[in-house]
């Protein structure tokens, strides 16, 4: 028998393979799957707990949810908003909706929302577990694979960061759609329910983040590699699947600003080579990496451009060189880096783009696992579980390190300076401490956890100066505005300032509005006021230049009403004037208040105008006479 026909033979959807005698009476105690399922949602709950003290990420957080007035009650206009109308340049309204419960839970408690992405996580990992178990046929195969899916290293940034929930829910529901079509396509199955419960998962899949719509795809790989199934009869069944997506895909499409990046082919090679390295759990995890730019080396520019040429002829060669499933899995994990390559996102390669990836790679040691036990028994399953355990281990240390750095005091964005050179990390982190500079009395006021929380922050600042004690001494007094609480204020927006310049000499052909206005603010703050309004003539040409409307106008608004106030403090009341019609004009538009009160502040300049005039006018006359 060729190898190709031992393969066919051996191919089974649902057993992957001969599986073990112990595996297979497993595999019929629903309850053990349960005890399984229940134990890696568990887990990674357990693991990822110290997210719940991060309270909410000031990127995205507070537009996705903090002020998200559609997820603060459960209403059939609310519903209907998210499930018919774009929201934050994006159509995802699956992943609005479980912040919608997540509010209704813990009415605005940053903790239910991280609990919450916790278990997202964890289920995800269960199914991983069930997938597995399907596509190996052994419970210690699939169990191996769904632990190194709750610690493998790249899913941090998707779990801890609430926005990104967007990514979990998608892949919670994705992995159970593969396995009941698996189920569909099993023998001895009721089919036709099995394929209506797969359609009717990958739906809210896709709605929850579209970088799943390659499911279809997916799926045609298992078909064509695994069952050695033709491509003529494995098109029709995936025909719903791909309608599906592509209606969820002009959603999104519509909804999504021009990012101005051009696909090149090198940057598609760069970002493939990049996002495997880091789904191999070795590589530096951070938010922001660098668009490739087409300044590189000859040699580099030249691989990157052979990458994606190779990637398309690979699945034809794993086909002839491995068994279906693996080649399956192999070809899964390219197809799914491929939504964020092509589409000329601003950061091609995340950290939250992996997690659908993760899956297909975490069950390969799974794949490995079965096939090493079923070659060598116990001595197989032995060398299996050490290595899996090796990997495990590697992962856990990194994850923990990681998660150790979104808990900084100093916030994620501090490692990251060390990881990364995008401008954006710089003025994140500036930000974070401009932030806390202008809101420590609150921080401090608030509750225990702020006050705990700015301790912290001020032990890593100030952890060798002899001040430290007396300025912690003020805060437990609830005294905010201290002598020395005003030295820590004072050096807090020295560091901001420090970090908003470097974000500016590294900004390159970046567009950042928000960058110069902080600056501006800043300058304001020091009564610098010819630096201040050079700064926000700035942040009006770049906003000027974004794509992203919404954001545009908010900066718009904002400068212009600073200027206003430059030229009011200098008595140039009709320039302030102008500068204020602007800003009430943007806001009308945008029908969102980012300046209350524009319309009395108009008022008042004209009624300032109209009396110079009249001043003027009787000092002439009074001159004339």
């Amino acid at each position: 028998m060729t190898s190709r026909k031992r393969t066919k033979a051996s191919t089974n959807p649902q057993l992957g393979g001969q599986a073990r005698a112990g595996d297979h009476r497993a595999s019929k105690s629903p309850w053990s799957h349960a005890a399984a399922f229940c134990g890696l949602v568990l887990v990674t709950v357990i693991l990822y707990w110290p997210d719940t003290h991060l309270g909410f990420f000031h990127l995205d957080d507070p537009i996705y949810v903090v002020n998200n007035s559609l997820i603060q009650r459960i209403s059939a206009d609310n519903v209907a908003c998210i499930l018919t109308e774009p929201y934050f340049c994006n159509y995802s309204p699956m992943h609005l909706l479980s912040y919608m419960i997540d509010w209704c839970i813990g009415r605005g408690s940053p903790v239910a929302f991280h609990v919450a992405s916790n278990i997202w996580a964890g289920i995800t990992a269960g199914f991983v577990y069930l997938l597995a178990l399907q596509l190996t046929g052994g419970r210690m195969a699939a169990l191996c694979a769904g632990l190194l899916f709750v610690v493998h290293p790249a899913h941090v940034e998707a779990i801890v960061w609430i926005s990104s929930r967007k990514d979990l829910v998608a892949a919670a529901l994705a992995v159970p759609a593969i396995i009941c079509y698996l189920r569909y396509r099993s023998p001895g199955r009721r089919g036709t329910r099995w394929y209506i419960a797969s359609l009717a998962l990958f739906l809210p899949a896709v709605a929850g983040k579209q970088s799943v719509i390659i499911v279809p795809g997916v799926l045609f790989l298992i078909d064509w590699l695994a069952e050695q199934r033709g491509f003529v009869k494995s098109l029709p069944d995936k025909l719903p699947f791909i309608a599906i997506g592509a209606l969820f895909a002009l959603g999104t499409y519509g909804a999504q600003p021009e990012t101005r990046h051009p696909r090149e082919l090198y940057v598609i090679g760069h970002s493939a080579i990049k996002s495997l390295w880091l789904l191999t759990g070795l590589g530096q995890y951070v938010l922001f990496r660098l668009r490739p730019s087409g300044q590189e080396a000859a040699l580099g520019t030249w691989a990157a451009r052979v990458v994606p040429f190779a990637l398309v002829a690979l699945p034809f060669l794993l086909k002839r060189w491995l068994p279906g499933k693996a080649a399956a899995l192999i070809c899964w994990i390219l197809l799914a880096l491929a939504p964020p390559m092509v589409l000329s996102l601003a950061h091609p390669v995340s950290d939250r783009y992996l997690y659908f990836p993760s899956v297909p790679l975490v069950i390969l040691p799974g794949l490995a696992f079965a096939r090493f036990a079923d070659r060598w028994a116990r001595t197989g399953r032995i060398v299996a579980l050490v290595a899996a355990g090796c990997i495990a281990v590697v992962w856990v240390f990194k994850t923990v390190i990681y998660l150790n750095e979104w808990n900084d005091p100093r916030s994620v964005w501090y490692a990251a300076t060390e990881k990364s050179e995008a401008p954006a990390v710089r003025e994140y982190l500036g930000t974070h401490y401009l932030d806390t500079a202008d809101n420590l009395a609150t921080i401090i006021s608030d509750h225990a956890a702020g006050q705990n929380r700015a301790a912290e922050l001020a032990r890593r600042l100030w952890h060798e100066d002899p001040r430290l004690e007396t300025l912690l001494g003020e805060w437990s007094r609830g005294n905010s505005n201290g002598p020395v609480g005003k030295d820590f204020k004072r050096e807090l927006r020295e560091l901001a300032w420090n970090q908003l310049e470097e974000a500016a000499r590294r900004q390159g052909g970046r567009t950042s509005p928000g960058l110069f206005y902080r600056r501006g603010r800043m300058c304001l703050d020091r009564n610098e006021f010819d630096r201040a309004e050079a700064e926000f003539q700035q942040a009006l040409a770049e906003a000027r230049q974004f794509t992203y409307d919404r954001y545009r106008r908010e900066v718009e608004v904002l400068s212009q009403h600073a200027l206003a106030l430059i030229d009011y403090r200098h008595q140039r009341y009709e320039q302030a004037l102008e500068h204020i019609r602007e800003a009430e004009q943007v806001q009308q538009q945008a029908n969102v208040a980012w300046i209350p009160g524009l319309p009395d502040y108009r008022t008042r300049l004209e009624q300032l105008i109209g009396q110079q005039v009249r001043e003027e006018s009787e000092r002439r006359t009074a001159v004339q006479q």
